[in-house]
Formats: C-alpha cells, structure tokens, sequence
C-alpha cells in the first residue's frame, strides 16, 4: 500500500539538501509533504516516477509518530522551524514556530511576518540578514521580537538553496525562545557586579584600617 504525494522536483532536492545542513534526519515530515531519501533513490529518482514520490504505509506511520515526538522535542527546547521560498515570498512555520512568533497556525504569512514582529533596535539587523539569505547567504542571529506586548529573545539560524544559476531559490531554518537564558545571563551579570562592588568595598575598608 502506498501514499502518492505530488512535489516539485526542484523544491524536493532543495528542501533535503537544507535539512542534512540543519542536522535533520534523512526521513521528514515538513508540513504536509513526507520524504524519504533511501526509498526515493531506491526506485530510481525521478527519471523512474517522474514528480510523484511514493511512500510505504509503514514509514508514513513512523513518520506520524516522528511527527509527534518533533512537536513535543520543540516544544520542550521551545525550538521551531521555517521555511521561506525567497521567489514568491511565502513563509511556512511549524507550530512551535508560531506559538513563538505569536502567528496563528495555518494563517498565511510571508517574509514581511518576521519584520512585524522584530523589536524595532532589532529590525535594521534582521532585514541584513535576510538581504544575505537573498544573495545566497546563510545566517546565524540573536535579536528581539515583540509578541502581546512581551520583549522575547530568539536565535534565529537559516540555510539557503541555489538553483543551478546560482541564485537563492528557498531557505530553511530554525528559531530558538532563550527569553529564559536571557534573564538568567541577566541576573547572573548583576550578580557579579553586585561581588565586584562588594570587593571594592572592601579592599577601601582594609586600606583605610591600615593607614590608621
């Protein structure tokens, strides 16, 4: 028995290529589309099923099981993923993504998405980033973004695809809240600044004790 699903040839390799960049595994479930590289170069590529990719019963239910277990692993790290075709604009976040992001699941969304949110100090630097995803260029970033009225951090990574004239055809990444590890790096730098004056304050006290 098998799952018949219609993918562009081109936006298939491309997607496969980005996510063993990210450190995905070969077997995913994007969205709706399922994918599985060993299967598909086993019955010949596309020279043999032309633009329909065929999966098993079995690993559809493996997938749906993956599925699962990727929605709470991103929930618990309150990681997510994107994706962005950087021809016509349109963005696609997993859930955890738009629970972060604030979007609503399944909502249409693009590019100009991501700009909305950002903190308006953060702004400048998300759109160099993405103006480099655009040439080709793939980013690491930390910023700012503004959801109900909240400041939260978020690292933001992404990978791009060129097609075969060397132009940016679609990204792929990942978004991280580290609101937590902020406030704790926060807290911890007030400390030792807190220990640092203390010292001072001692060190005058000893000196001002021997000059007497």
């Amino acid at each position: 028995i098998g799952l018949w699903q219609t993918v562009d040839q081109t936006v298939y390799l491309s997607i496969c290529r980005i996510l063993s960049a990210l450190g995905f595994a070969s077997g995913v479930l994007f969205g709706s589309f399922a994918f599985r590289r060993e299967l598909f170069a086993k019955v010949g590529g596309w020279g043999q099923i032309g633009h329909t990719l065929t999966e098993d019963l079995a690993f559809a239910r493996a997938l749906k099981q993956s599925e699962s277990f990727l929605k709470r692993a991103q929930s618990v790290s309150k990681t997510g993923h994107w994706f962005l075709d950087i021809r016509t604009g349109m963005l696609s976040c997993s859930e955890e993504a738009c629970r972060i992001f604030g979007f609503v699941d399944g909502a249409p969304l693009t590019l100009q998405s991501f700009f909305e949110k950002a903190h308006p100090d953060d702004i400048k630097k998300l759109r160099s980033a993405f103006s480099r995803v655009k040439q080709g260029k793939p980013f690491k970033l930390t910023h700012r973004i503004l959801v109900d009225g909240k400041t939260l951090w978020v690292n933001k990574r992404a990978e791009v695809e060129l097609d075969s004239f060397g132009r940016a055809q679609v990204c792929l990444g990942t978004v991280q809240d580290i609101t937590e590890q902020k406030a704790a790096e926060s807290e911890l730098d007030n400390y030792r600044l807190h220990l640092e004056e203390m010292v001072k304050i001692r060190t005058i006290e000893l000196e001002s004790a021997k000059a007497a």
